[in-house]
C-alpha cells in the first residue's frame, strides 16, 4: 500500500499514541495478561511498519519513539513472564531486527547502552535537520541538471543518511553499517556514537554549504565569465543561471545573464535581468536599460534611463559609455543642440581613457560617429567632415546595433571598421575565438572591473 505524506504522518502518530497507551497499562498493571503484552508488541510492530514507509517524520515523534522503546525494555520482566515470546516469534515471523519480540531477562541496559539510546536520539534529530537542509539545497543546485561531481555531492550524503536512518529503525542498513564499522575496527558498543558522528558531520556539511552559497555562486560566475569571453553563450548562460539560483540577490549575476541574452538577440529577456539588477540596488543598470530601449527604438525612454545612469556613473569608462549612448538617443530624437555637447563630453573622456593606455577599447570612437551625424544634420559641414574622419579612423563598435547604425543611418562602408575592431578585440581578449560583437554593457569581470 502507498501512503501519502499526510496519511503516513497520521498513521504514525496514531501508532505512537497506541504504543504509549498499551505501554502505560503494562507499566501500571499489577497482574499483566498475555493479551496486554501482545497488545504492546503489536503496537510496536505498527510503528515499525509506518517508519519504513515514511517520507519525512518530525524529530519530536522520533525522539518520543526512542523514549518509549527505553521504557519498554525496562518492562522486560513483565513481558517475558506474562507473554509467550517463543510462540509469537514463530506466529508473526519476527526477524531479529524486530527486537521487541526477542526481549530476554538477561538483557539489562549497561551505562554505555543507555548512552547509545541518547546517541540514537541525537542521530535522528541531526538527520531530520539534514533532510530539511537538503530539501532546500538540492533544487538550487539542480538548475540545468546536476553535473557528475554535483550528483556525487548530493547522492553520497543522501545515501549515508538513508543507511543511518535504516540502522536506527532496525532495518537492513544496520547490518551494512555494523559491518563497515567493524571493518574500521570500531567496537560494537561505540556503533551508535559513530552513527551519530556521521549524522552530525552530514548536518554540519549541509549548514556549511548553506552559509557559503554566495562563495559557491561566485565560482559558477567565474566559470560563466570564462565561457562568455570565448563566445560560448549557452555554457555561459547555464553557469550564470546556476550562480543566480544560489545567490539571487547579487545584481552582478543578473547583469551577466542579461548580457548573454543580449548577445543571443533575446532583448526582452535581457531587459528582465537588467530590471532585476536595478531592484537589487545596482544603479548603473540604468545604462543597460537605456541601451536596451535604444535597440527597441524607444529613444525617449532610453534618454530617461541614461540621464539617471549619468548621475550614478563613477568610473571614467562607464561615464563615457553612458554619455555616448545618451548622445546617440538624443541624435535619434533629432535633439541636435543637446546631442552635440553630450557627444563632445564623451569624446573628451574617450581621449583621457586612451591616454591612460587603453587605446582602441571596444566602444571607443563611436561618439565621433554620432557627432558626425548630428553636425551633418545641423549643416556644420567642416566640423562634420572632421568628426566623420575621426569616426572612420577610430570607431570600434561594441555591439551589433552600433554596426547596424553605421550601415543604415550613417551609410558607412564598414569593412575597414570591422577589420580595425576585430584586431582591437583580439588584442583586448587575447583569444581569436572570442565573439565578434561583444555586448555594449560588458559582463563585469570576477575581479570587479567593468
Amino acid at each position: 500500500m502507498t501512503y501519502s505524506n499526510d496519511e503516513t504522518k497520521s498513521n504514525l502518530e496514531k501508532a505512537v499514541a497506541r504504543y504509549q497507551t498499551t505501554l502505560q497499562r503494562l507499566e501500571t498493571g499489577d497482574k499483566i495478561s498475555s493479551e496486554e503484552v501482545l497488545d504492546v508488541l503489536i503496537a510496536r510492530d505498527a510503528i515499525n511498519e509506518n517508519l519504513h514507509e515514511k517520507t519525512q517524520v518530525s524529530s519530536q515523534i522520533l525522539v518520543k519513539i526512542v523514549d518509549l522503546d527505553a521504557r519498554l525494555k525496562q518492562e522486560t520482566h513483565q513481558i517475558v513472564t506474562g507473554g509467550k515470546l517463543k510462540e509469537w516469534q514463530v506466529f508473526f515471523q519476527a526477524t531479529e531486527s524486530q527486537w521487541w519480540w526477542f526481549l530476554s531477562e538477561k538483557e539489562t541496559l549497561s551505562p554505555q547502552e543507555k548512552y547509545n539510546m541518547i546517541w540514537d536520539g541525537l542521530s535522528i534529530i541531526s538527520l531530520t535537520a539534514f533532510v530539511a537542509y537538503m530539501t532546500s539545497l538540492v533544487p538550487r543546485f539542480a538548475v540545468g541538471g546536476l553535473s557528475i561531481f554535483e550528483s556525487f555531492g548530493v547522492v553520497g550524503p543522501s545515501s549515508l543518511m538513508a543507511l543511518a536512518l535504516s540502522s536506527l529503525n532496525g532495518g537492513a542498513g544496520k547490518k551494512v553499517i555494523d559491518n563497515t564499522l567493524q571493518q574500521l575496527g570500531i567496537p560494537k558498543i561505540y556503533h551508535s556514537l559513530a552513527t551519530f558522528a556521521v549524522a552530525f558531520l552530514l548536518l554540519m556539511g549541509a549548514i556549511a554549504t548553506q552559509l557559503n552559497l554566495p562563495k559557491i555562486a561566485d565560482i559558477y560566475y567565474k566559470n560563466g565569465f570564462y565561457y562568455y569571453k570565448k563566445g560560448l553563450w549557452e555554457s555561459a548562460e547555464d553557469e550564470f543561471q546556476q550562480a543566480l539560483a544560489l545567490d539571487s540577490e547579487n545584481p552582478k549575476f543578473h547583469i551577466a545573464l542579461g548580457s548573454v541574452y543580449e548577445e543571443q538577440g533575446e532583448i526582452d529577456e535581457a531587459k528582465i535581468q537588467y530590471q532585476q539588477a536595478l531592484k537589487e540596488g545596482d544603479n548603473i543598470s540604468f545604462n543597460y536599460l537605456g541601451y536596451i530601449n535604444i535597440v527597441k527604438k524607444d529613444f525617449v525612454t532610453a534618454e530617461v534611463f541614461l540621464r539617471i545612469a549619468l548621475e550614478n556613473a563613477k568610473d571614467i569608462k562607464t561615464k563615457y559609455r553612458v554619455l555616448k549612448n545618451l548622445g546617440w538617443s538624443l541624435e535619434a530624437q533629432k535633439k541636435y543642440d543637446a546631442a552635440i555637447p553630450t557627444l563632445q563630453q564623451a569624446i573628451a573622456l574617450n581621449k583621457e581613457i586612451e591616454k591612460s593606455g587603453d587605446k582602441g577599447f571596444l566602444g571607443s570612437g563611436m561618439a565621433e560617429c554620432f557627432l558626425g551625424q548630428s553636425l551633418t544634420k545641423t549643416g556644420e559641414k567642416e566640423k562634420a567632415q572632421e568628426a566623420w574622419k575621426n569616426c572612420d579612423l577610430s570607431a570600434h563598435p561594441e555591439s551589433l546595433e552600433e554596426y547596424k547604425w553605421l550601415v543604415e543611418v550613417a551609410g558607412k562602408d564598414i569593412n575597414t571598421i570591422v577589420k580595425n575592431n576585430w584586431s582591437s578585440f583580439q588584442k583586448t581578449h587575447q583569444d581569436s575565438s572570442a565573439p565578434s560583437f561583444p555586448v555594449v554593457s560588458p559582463v563585469p569581470s570576477p575581479s570587479g572591473d567593468k
